[in-house]
Order: structure tokens, then sequence, then C-alpha cells
């Protein structure tokens, strides 16, 4: 399995996981199961860093940085997925009629 189809199969889960930890209020990273090639593994991540970020581009796959990292960390509040310090939710492309497979964008 690549892991544009492994990214593409979290879609349907990310709100499972991480409404796991919205009872603790913590920001963390979602990362695939099996590291596929990656021994670090893939996290879903926002395009750029730092003052680099590219907000309108959709999320993608990247391996995983030192936990911490604003680009890749994701929390629950008022039943919104927010990313990093943003200041942004996630939502599906579309999200008016989402399709499936379609692109996460913060």
């Amino acid at each position: 399995m690549n892991i544009t189809k492994s990214i593409a199969s979290l879609t349907p889960v990310i709100a499972l996981l991480l409404a796991a930890q919205a009872a603790a209020e913590t920001p963390l990273q979602v990362r695939l199961v099996d590291p596929l090639d990656e021994p670090e593994f893939y996290c879903l991540d926002l395009s750029g860093w730092g003052d680099h970020l590219r907000l309108e581009d959709p999320l993608q796959g990247h391996t995983c940085k030192i936990r911490g990292a604003g680009d890749q960390m994701f929390s629950v509040e008022d039943d919104k997925i927010l990313v990093g310090d943003t200041g942004r939710c996630l939502e599906i492309a579309g999200s008016s009629k989402p399709l499936p497979g379609g692109a996460i964008l913060a």
C-alpha cells in the first residue's frame, strides 16, 4: 500500500482518533499504524513550515517530526479538530457534500 492510499484511508477515521483524546485536551499527532517504508512513520502534516505554512493546501502525509511540531499537532475543541496553533479547524473539501477520498483542508 502506498502513502497516498494510506492517508486517504485515514480520512473517515480522523475524527474518531482525535475524539478519543478530546477529554484530555492534549494536542497529538495522527500517524499511520504501519510505518510502510519510513521507520519514523508518516503523520498528517500541513504543507510548508514555520512562517511558510501553506494553509490553503490539502493536508499531506509526511515523515513524523519530533513531537510538538505545530504543523503536525491536532486537538479537539467544541467538536472541531484544530490544527496546531493556526486557529483553523479541519474540513473535507466540498464540505457541503463531501466525496469519498476528498482532500482534508485546514
